[in-house]
Order: structure tokens, then sequence, then C-alpha cells
């Protein structure tokens, strides 16, 4: 018994005696780090199918002893993930691919939408809108992707005028002499355009701080007129405009009159294809130089639709007025038509004729008859009367939703508010418009002038039109008054 007793004890003192095989705290060496999440470089992103993207998982804390994670898609029908985070699209659909910790199971997801075709930007959305500097600032303009999944999410800026402020590849605008200008981030792909509008004063002056004009695209053709109504934007406490109503106070000056001249009723007249700087200068001004404008002449055809009929074995014949330009058999033309369910056309001009006469061209305020090559298959249903038909190359016709400009109400009473529509008419086309907002006002009343007042169109219909264009408003059938387009938001135009 003692003899068993004391064999016991010894295995007890040695069992004391042995090294502890597990790690305990404050003995041998510091405690592991447990993790506390897991983030993931992308949060969303889109792919075509067939592409691929490597997702990158950060552990936190940095110095966790156990960083391993592993990878999972919802649904890799749709995409595949590697251990490594590569994830791969298969087929169309949207999932998440989720990281997950070993240690503690801490979970981050990416949202992967997979698609046959690209994801284009529809929308910038910009962190400033509204900017004043002083001479000599800068600022930094920053661009927010939407849908944030797109494809190309590359943004490139510009600044309208260069002389009154620059903006960098990065967005910085810097601010150079007094006046006003706009900057423009417009993305690669998708056709989404977003605008800053800028003010720039010089040190020590209280007075002028912009100078802008309605229209603010300078477009024209070569014999044409375009009015120019000055504003004025003054800073005290808060900003206002003034209306330039007196042409005698400014003095207009053209560096090329080859391509355009200015009268003193703010009218630019086009004289010959190019460019022209167009210099304001208000009289006893502390500051006159006040603006420029830059003005482009193009010598490129434009007219609209009126009727389609259909010649046998020769194809589609369109009767057209001839705005401005010159139009010439076997001439490429586009056509820009403002229904939804309507394509737009490549087309080549194959005869011109007027009253059964072949014509060699057709000139401004001619309405010839369009023979259309190659539409021996097509129906006049294909193409739209108020359609606009262009040479491919023009810049000054846009198709558009919404649509800001000059109005002037002489057959109502009552004001109009927002809300209300109107029918935008030009002798070929009858369009829905609802009146969206104005500047600095409530309301639109009768025999008042007002500017920057937005229009939106209503769909399945849009807007083909240019800048300087005059619109007939209508309302129950009758006359009320004009809407003069100023300045537009694009769509994307594909041409079938």
């Amino acid at each position: 018994m003692k003899k068993s007793l004391f064999i016991l004890l010894a295995i007890f003192v040695a069992l004391l005696a042995t090294p502890s095989c597990k790690k305990e705290k404050g003995t041998e060496g510091p405690p592991d780090i447990e993790v506390s999440g897991v983030s993931v470089d992308k949060t969303t992103v889109g792919l075509m199918v067939g592409e691929k993207v490597k997702l990158v998982a950060t552990v936190i804390p940095e110095d966790a002893t156990n960083k391993n994670v592993s990878y999972e898609s919802d649904d890799n029908n749709i995409a595949t993930v590697t251990q490594d985070g590569e994830i791969s699209a298969v087929g169309e659909g949207s999932i998440i691919v989720w990281v997950t910790t070993e240690d503690g199971q801490f979970k981050a997801g990416c949202k992967v939408y997979v698609s046959n075709t690209a994801h284009l930007v529809k929308e910038i959305e910009l962190n400033e809108t509204e900017l004043t500097l002083a001479v000599g600032e800068t600022f930094q303009l920053t661009a927010a992707i939407k849908p944030s999944y797109a494809n190309n999410k590359n943004v490139v800026w510009s600044s309208k005028n260069e002389q009154v402020a620059t903006v960098n590849e990065t967005g910085l605008v810097t601010a150079i002499q007094g006046g006003g200008t706009r900057i423009f981030a417009s993305s690669e792909d998708g056709g989404a355009v977003s605008v800053c509008n800028l003010m720039v004063s010089n040190p020590g002056v209280n007075e002028i701080r912009k100078f802008d004009f309605l229209p603010n695209h300078g477009i024209i053709g070569v014999g044409e007129k375009l009015n120019l109504k000055p504003y004025l934007w003054k800073v005290y406490r808060s900003f206002f405009n003034v209306y330039a109503d007196f042409p005698s106070q400014f003095t207009f000056n053209s560096d090329d009159p080859e391509v355009a001249t200015v009268d003193n009723d703010f009218n630019i007249i086009g004289n010959k294809a190019g460019t022209a700087l167009i210099t304001v200068t208000m009289n006893r001004h502390i500051d006159p130089e006040i603006g420029s404008f830059t003005i482009e002449v193009e010598d490129t055809f434009l007219g609209n639709v009126k009727d389609v009929y259909k010649v046998k074995d020769k194809g589609l014949v369109l009767t057209s007025k001839i705005l401005s330009g010159k139009l010439y058999p076997n001439d490429k033309i586009k056509v820009l038509q403002r229904s939804d369910n309507k394509k737009n056309y490549n087309m080549t001009v194959g005869q011109l004729s007027l009253y059964g006469k072949v014509l060699e061209y057709a000139g401004k305020g001619d309405e010839p008859g369009v023979l259309l090559a190659g539409t021996e298959q097509m129906s006049t249903s294909d193409i739209e009367r108020g359609a606009v038909i262009t040479s491919p190359e023009t810049k000054r016709v846009i198709v558009t939703r919404k649509v800001v400009g000059t109005i002037h109400i002489t057959g109502k009473t009552a004001p109009i508010t927002p809300g209300h529509k109107l029918q935008f008419f030009d002798g070929t086309i009858d369009v829905s418009a609802e009146f969206s907002e104005i500047f600095k006002e409530e309301e639109i009343n009768p025999d008042k002038t007002y500017h920057l007042v937005t229009f939106t169109i209503a769909a399945p219909d849009k807007l083909v039109c240019w800048y300087g264009q005059v619109f007939k408003l209508r309302e129950g059938g009758r006359e009320v008054g004009t809407f003069t387009v100023s300045d537009a938001d694009p769509m994307e135009v594909v041409l079938m």
C-alpha cells in the first residue's frame, strides 16, 4: 500500500514539473490578437460577361494574428470568385461576393452587376454646382459617378471660358480673371454631363462679378443671326442678376469680322465658317472689359421634314424646308426624330426636285423633295413629320427632354406656375412641355419676358432643336406666346 501511494505521488510531481503545451496569456510570448472586422476595396462593381476583377480584403486590425479569409459568391451562374479574390463574370444579373474572416467569421460584401453590354454612366454629381472665387484662388471639384458600378468612370473636365478660369484633368479649378464661365464634367461614355456655374471676382471690384449671355451656346450657320441677351451678376451679400436691356451700355468687338460681326442690338451675324472671339466692354464701368463670347459659324445643312411620301421602286421622298446651308445629291445626312419609338438614321440623298424639276442643289428657303437612296423597303411611317435632317458634322442640333430659354407670354391672363403644360409648335411639330422652374421667380406673368426658364418635354416625345430656335407656344389650340432656346440637357443620340 505504501509503495502504491509513493508511486502515485511520484507521478503527480512529474506532471507538475512538465511544461504546458498551450500558450497562456502573460506567460511565454504575447497573446494572439483577435480579428475585429474586415473590409473590401470595392463595394460595387460592374462587369461585362467574360470580364474579371480582383477584390482585395483588408482584415481589421492590421496586426491581427490570423488574417486568413475566404471568398464566396451568392450565385456562381452570375459570377464566380477564387480564393485569392478574383471575380469572373459568367451570366447577366447581380449578386454579392462575400469575404469572411477565419477568426471571428466577420463578413464584408461587394455587389457585382453583370451584363452583356457595358454599364454606362447615367449621371454625374458634382460637389458644387454654384461657385464664386477671387482671381488666383483654386477649388477642387469632385465628381460622383452614377450608377457606381459603371464600367468606365473616367471624367473629362473642361472650362467654357479658359480666360476666366481653367480646370485640370482632376477637376482642380483655377480662377484667372474676373468674369463668368461654366466648368463641365463629362463622362467618357454614357453622355452624362454636369455643370458648375463659376463666378470670378477681381480684388477690390465690388460690382460686376459675372457677365454672360442668352443663348450661351454660340453656334450659328452662315448667313444667320443670333440674338444675345447679356445679363449681369452682382455680388453683395447674395446673388442676383440684372438683364441688360440697353444695348448702348455695351461695345462689342469681333477678333475676326470675316467670320462673325456684331451689331448694336446684340445680334451676331455669321459671315463664313470659322470661330471668332466676341469681346464685350461695358461703357463707364470701373472694370470695363467684363466678358467674352466665342461664336462658331457652321456652313452646314439644316432642314425639317414637312411630309413623307413613297415613290414606287425608288424609295422615300421627304419634303423639307431648308433652314440653313445647302443640300446636294449624294450628300450624307442624319435624320433625328422626336419620338422614342422612331429610329434615327444615317442616310444618303439620291435626288433633289422641285415641281418636277431636278435640282443641282437646294439652298436656304427652298422646299424641295428629297429622295433618300436605299429606302425602297422602308415605309412612310418610318420617318415622322417634324424630324430634323442635318449634316452629320453639325454641332448645333441637340436632342433633349429638358430645355432652357426665354419666354414671353401674350395670350393669357392667368399666371403660369410650375407644372403648367404648354405645346411647343414650329409649323411641323406639336410637342407637350411642362413648365419646371424659372430663375429667382415663382410664376410667369403675361406681357413680361423671362429668361432662364426651364421646360420638361413629356415622354415619349423629345425636342430636336437648336440654340436660338424660336417656338410658338399653344394652349387649347391658340397661341399664347413664344419660347427661344438658349440651353438644353443633351440626350445620347444613337444613329441606327
